[in-house]
């Protein structure tokens, strides 16, 4: 045996120990639910055969992730990712990284040059690792937060939207869906709970322009309530420091305003019998952060996303 064969076998050794330590540690501290019965087998595989050399491996495979990502090799981070999601499937930020990564890098590259069929593709394989993640990370905000985003900013326009609702999926309302769940997994985020409420006003303008509007009513009650629960998590008092979240505050409570015509345009029209010339309530033009978005859907700021 030669001195890297003994180094070698020397790392495996004390890798196989810590192994085992870390593993009862962990199960002392797990906090999130187990995968899946038929996913079990899988993603516990890569976890326990490596043991302790799982967190070098995992650095390695991160690099050439990033690596892949700078060379445009899409196929191969693609395939890379899913060796990261089997060894960490308990770490929301795997799914998030990759599925944005698909959605708002490769998808939008391959719309670009006209490959459609490849760019949703693209976006459904970012939407279904985000899926796997809510499954196998159900106290997670942040997966169903994501999925939101995702479907909210790219899928109510063409070529997804058609292609998702041919599947029995309305993205706007779905995306709502989600909103719902992440804001009661964190009721106390601001962010999450901002979201929530945009995720309502889009519902009411899609439901307006439906031309139902009792459901639209419904949607923006909806996001009256969220907007002060919104308010709620904010801090009772901000300091000097908490400029930013002032002016979040001013932009919530400018929506209340936004939201209170939208409810008297619904009731003109329900009145009248005639719809409004222009096009649905609840499609302000002059929100803050609203540049290139959908019709009829208010973005979120960027900004908020972020905090």
């Amino acid at each position: 045996m030669t001195l890297r064969d003994g180094v070698a076998l020397a790392c495996l050794v004390g890798a196989a120990a810590l192994g085992g330590r870390l593993g009862e540690l962990r199960r002392g501290a797990r906090t999130g639910a187990e995968a899946p019965a038929k996913e079990h087998a899988l993603v516990r595989l890569g976890v326990t055969a490596l043991g302790g050399l799982r967190a070098f491996v995992l650095d390695a495979l991160w690099c050439q992730a990033v690596g892949q990502w700078m060379r445009k090799e899409w196929d191969a981070s693609e395939a890379t990712f899913d060796l990261i999601e089997a060894l960490e499937p308990r770490v929301p930020e795997v799914y998030v990284v990759a599925a944005w990564t698909s959605c708002f890098q490769i998808a939008p590259e391959a719309e670009r040059r006209g490959h459609f069929e490849a760019a949703f593709g693209w976006m459904q394989a970012g939407l279904a690792r985000l899926e796997r993640g809510r499954l196998r990370n159900p106290k997670s905000a942040r997966l169903p937060y994501v999925a939101s985003f995702v479907l909210y900013q790219q899928c109510v326009r063409e070529p997804y939207a058609s292609r998702l609702r041919a599947q029995g999926i309305e993205p706007l309302q779905r995306a709502r869906e989600l909103a719902v769940e992440a804001s009661r997994l964190a009721p106390r985020n601001h962010a999450v709970r901002f979201w929530e409420l945009q995720a309502h006003r889009a519902e009411a303008s899609w439901l307006a322009e439906e031309g139902r509007r009792s459901a639209a009513r419904a949607a923006l009650e909806r996001a009256e309530e969220a907007r002060r629960a919104c308010l709620a998590a904010l801090p009772p008092v901000l300091g000097e420091a908490d400029a930013p979240l002032r002016l979040f505050r001013e932009r919530v409570e400018g929506i209340g305003e936004i939201l209170r015509r939208a409810r008297a345009e619904l009731a003109a029209l329900s009145e009248g019998g005639d719809r409004a010339e222009g096009g649905a309530p609840c499609a302000e033009g002059s929100e803050p952060g609203g540049e290139g978005r959908a019709p009829g859907a208010a973005r979120a700021g960027g900004e908020e996303e972020q905090r």
